[in-house]
């Protein structure tokens, strides 16, 4: 479920945006927006659903906005929905250059342990302050400014290990190929693993994930290593 509030009190229905967004400037996309009736407060933007039976969280979305609509945003979240906790490192600013362009702030991006297993699990994001995209502040006309999202995707994998392999770090219960790209990509940091993942990954039991668990995947694949 997907709620949204301008001022932090009430709830602010999706709109479609004027079409503007995108690369060519001709995309339309949901937006929340301020207006004479809404004006901006203490926004925030609440996704709660329910993770029971699933571990290894793992969010993407895509925001852009106008010049006076908040820039800077941080993500929260909460098991309750009354008590909100920072998540490190997930916070981002829409650029006035970007504004235009739906762009991932989250790709994939691992959520901390706590979220994993909630019958409710609220994701918040809220603004860190009210400076705008623009370069000023929400206060200097609160009835104005959109922010934009879209591609909202939440994913997560069963909590049941009985059927984990080494070696399966996309744990789709299979050795593959994509396996070794991904300790790959964990090494030159374009991926991020949970300690699940990483348990997974080390494939010649040295303790930690390097290179050469990678490539004892690659020869176990190629039948020149019959098992890690």
């Amino acid at each position: 479920m997907l709620t949204l509030s301008v001022d932090g009190e009430n709830g602010r229905a999706l709109e479609w945006s004027a079409p503007e967004y995108g690369p060519d400037g001709n995309a339309m996309t949901p937006i929340m927006a301020a207006g004479k009736n809404n004006l901006w407060g203490s926004p925030h933007i609440d996704l709660t659903l329910s993770t029971k039976g699933y571990e290894d969280i793992r969010l993407t979305m895509f925001l852009a906005g106008s010049n006076k609509a908040p820039a800077n945003w941080k993500l929260q979240y909460s098991s309750d929905g009354v008590t909100f906790t920072d998540i490190d490192s997930a916070s981002f600013t829409i650029t006035a250059e970007q504004r235009k362009v739906l762009t991932a702030y989250f790709r994939q991006s691992l959520l901390p342990a706590a979220a994993a297993d909630c019958d409710s699990l609220t994701l918040r994001l809220v603004p860190v302050n009210m400076t705008t995209i623009g370069g000023g502040n929400t206060s200097d006309k609160p009835s104005g400014g959109e922010i934009a999202l879209n591609y909202i995707v939440v994913q997560g994998v069963s909590s049941d290990r009985s059927g984990d392999k080494l070696g399966d770090v996309n744990l789709n219960g299979e050795v593959e190929i994509i396996d070794a790209t991904l300790i790959q990509r964990r090494l030159v940091g374009l991926a991020s693993f949970s300690e699940r993942q990483e348990a997974l990954a080390d494939t010649n039991r040295s303790g930690d994930t390097d290179i050469i668990d990678a490539t004892y995947i690659q020869r176990y694949l190629a039948g020149l290593l019959k098992e890690f």
